[in-house]
């Protein structure tokens, strides 16, 4: 049964002709192991037909009379089942799930383009992320109940707000927003209270099949019924019109030279070569290096894909991690359709950063949420400058009880997990004493009068083969506080193949997120060239952050007086 958002709103469309009414059911809040999570939805008629699925059928029957009621009495409501505790004592269901869920009934007129599912069409055609913004209970001024808001977040600034919104509900929905996430928030102020549902609303994947030979046909099909777009591109026109490609959205006639002008390659969560003509797939490769896909999938054995990877020369590196070849996970896939399911499984674990090992091997319930996943995120402090132009070691610096060094190592840590990184150079035992009782690992650049490259240049040497990014800070930045570190984290946990950097001033730079993709770009910088370099040279690759007071940092004597001000 498909259940994604795309099929849901086209359910509607059908349903609209059929009936003046519907219930959407949504889940809005679990607690424990559940079948669904937070943001699953579910349509439900009048004569209790329902289409999706919240329960796995645990409690689909009881939920079909609650909605009959919402239809009888016409308001819509909330009700909650807890399936946590004993069989015999949750309403004789006989659910025992061992989790608990809240679900959000709303009655929708099929006649009336005022109401959520509009709003996730509206969303979806747009191709832009959203937080849909549902207000499920309220005596708050300004917030009705059942009230729906499509909210949008550009550098971090929200718009299409509620008005008279309360600044902490619009940061719960930005939280959703980053993580792109559901979650529900409660805010009360004095006697008024309201509980607002912030729900993610994205463009489904994206996958991208090079090469429309016969065993493209079961891929699409998987991926098609995940509700996946797909655009189909080869560069013979014999290939790209066959009938048994009725499923895909964009089918394209391109030679590889010609791709990046066909397909936007930012807007590429997936792609996959299957030519089988090793010289094409080379050719495509060579327009692939700036994507920002997090899989690309190359057929054949492990050695055709070094093979491709070298012909890229230092290029290939930027793609080397987020390459897979052979393609799949291991089911003893033989036939193309056993091999699609294999390689569809594994795109669908790499985007949602799974491994694809069997469940009953879990030692954790099987719908908790996964780990935050920045184990692989290390963070680098650069304090080894001389400060030629303050006239003295502004690492050392005293600035709100702390010196500035202390204070980035203190704020890296409480985010990483102590997986900190400090670059020291000038007169670096003096330095080094400040931070040796805290829980960072010293590198010490001695060459650090060459100019910042080399501190860079030195972190990157010392890290580990586990690290697949780096977030760079400079400890003169004084007006930098863990939330915008925070900020960065998060929106690089969403896609971990962008840099992402500050904005400020009408430019971007440090503190910055940088993948270890760019590690060899790192490598070959030269003199006082430092990180900002990196993001201007690819900026195709740069989300950003708006930090505005990444803008100051500590060069001068009256530079460290106007902080101290402030």
């Amino acid at each position: 049964m498909n259940t994604n958002l795309s099929a849901l709103v086209s359910t509607f469309h059908t349903l609209r002709q059929q009936h003046e009414q519907v219930v959407l059911a949504t889940i809005i809040e679990t607690l424990g192991s559940t079948y669904r999570k937070a943001g699953a939805r579910m349509l439900i008629t009048p004569d209790a037909e329902f289409f999706g699925l919240l329960g796995g059928g645990c409690f689909e029957a009881d939920l079909l009379a609650h909605a009959r009621e919402v239809f009888d009495k016409q308001q819509s409501k909330t009700v909650f089942y807890d399936m946590r505790a004993p069989d015999d004592e949750i309403w004789g269901l006989g659910l025992g799930c061992n989790g608990a869920v809240r679900i959000l009934l709303q009655l929708l007129s099929t006649n009336d383009d005022d109401h959520s599912i509009t709003l996730i069409e509206r969303a979806l055609n747009e191709k832009e992320k959203y937080v849909l913004l549902t207000v499920c209970e309220s005596n708050y001024p300004g917030l009705a109940e059942y009230d729906n808001y499509l909210i949008r977040f550009e550098d971090n600034k929200a718009s299409n707000l509620p008005d008279h919104c309360p600044e902490e509900i619009v940061q719960a929905a930005h939280r959703a927003f980053l993580s792109e996430s559901s979650l529900l928030h409660r805010y009360q102020e004095d006697r008024q209270s309201v509980s607002v549902f912030c729900s993610t609303v994205k463009p489904p994947a994206h996958l991208l099949i090079i090469g429309a030979g016969p065993d493209a046909a079961p891929v699409i099909h998987f991926a098609g019924a995940l509700g996946w777009e797909i655009t189909l591109v080869d560069y013979r026109e014999s290939f790209i019109r066959q009938e048994s490609f009725a499923e895909v959205d964009n089918t394209i006639l391109s030679t590889p030279e010609a791709l990046p002008e066909q397909v936007d390659l930012n807007k590429i969560d997936a792609l996959v070569l299957m030519t089988h003509k090793i010289e094409y797939d080379e050719r495509y490769l060579k327009q692939l290096t700036q994507t920002s896909a997090k899989y690309i999938g190359l057929l054949g054995p492990a050695a055709r894909r070094d093979r491709l990877l070298s012909s890229l020369g230092v290029d290939g590196k930027l793609i080397g991690e987020r390459t897979f070849g052979p393609v799949g996970l291991d089911i003893g896939g033989e036939l193309p359709e056993e091999i699609a399911l294999s390689l569809v499984a594994e795109i669908q674990a790499t985007l949602y950063q799974r491994d694809g090992a069997a469940l009953h091997l879990k030692t954790t319930a099987l719908h908790e949420e996964p780990e935050p996943g920045n184990k692989d995120l290390h963070a680098v402090i650069l304090a080894a400058g001389g400060a030629k132009r303050f006239g003295s070691l502004k690492q050392l610096l005293e600035y709100k009880g702390s010196s500035l060094l202390r204070r980035s190592v203190d704020m890296s840590n409480k985010i990483l997990n102590e997986r900190v990184w400090v670059v020291l150079g000038a007169r670096s035992q003096k330095v080094r004493r400040e931070i040796e009782k805290l829980d960072a690992q010293l590198v010490i650049n001695n060459d650090w009068e060459s100019g910042i490259a080399s501190s860079l240049q030195a972190a990157v040497n010392a890290l580990p083969d586990s690290c697949s990014g780096v977030l760079f800070v400079l400890c003169d930045q004084a007006l930098i506080i863990q939330e915008h570190l925070e900020q960065l984290c998060e929106l690089w946990l969403n896609d971990k193949s962008k840099i992402v950097a500050s904005a400020y001033a009408d430019t971007v730079g440090v503190p910055v997120i940088i993948p270890r993709d760019y590690f060899p770009a790192i490598m070959e910088l030269k003199g006082d060239v430092g990180a900002k370099s990196i993001i201007t040279n690819h900026l195709d690759n740069v989300v950003t952050v708006n930090i505005p007071e990444a803008e100051f940092d500590i060069d001068t004597e009256t530079d460290y007086l106007s902080v101290l001000s402030e």
